[in-house]
């Protein structure tokens, strides 16, 4: 990747947070972490981002909860949505799920650092239309 994004990057687990935090910093990127689908919103209210990684399954709001919100107010800001599959890991249910509720790219863990960073080449790469999803950045209201 050439361009530096602002990436939130939601998921419960600490662990990961840190590791694909740690990735993205070292390729130039600016990540922020939160825990859960709640912590992310405000974030989003706080400031805008070029994109979002977000996982599925956790607590207090989930990943599925967080994309519907996010889409009814920030349309065009990329999603990226990863699982493990949990107790839905039959059929991959939950990344068809948040892929028809708007993620643009889901990928399915555990991933690699090469899957990580082309789903975001993918998510913010311009639309079909031409035009580029990042040319507005909004916040939450």
């Amino acid at each position: 990747m050439t361009k530096s994004f602002s990436v939130l990057v939601v998921d419960d687990n600490l662990a990961l947070r840190g590791i694909v935090s740690a990735l993205l910093r070292a390729e130039g990127h600016a990540p922020l972490s939160v825990a859960n689908g709640d912590e992310a919103l405000e974030a989003l209210r706080r400031e805008p981002v070029d994109v979002i990684l977000t996982d599925i399954l956790m607590p207090r709001k989930d990943g599925l909860e967080f994309i519907e919100e996010v889409r009814g107010s920030l349309p065009s800001v990329p999603i990226v949505a990863f699982s493990g599959g949990g107790h839905w890991r039959q059929g991959d249910y939950g990344l068809k799920a948040a892929k028809s509720l708007g993620a643009n790219v889901v990928i399915r863990k555990p991933f690699d650092r090469q899957e990580l960073l082309e789903a975001i080449e993918t998510a913010v790469s311009p639309s079909e239309d031409g035009t580029h999803r990042l040319n507005h950045l909004p916040t939450l209201s």
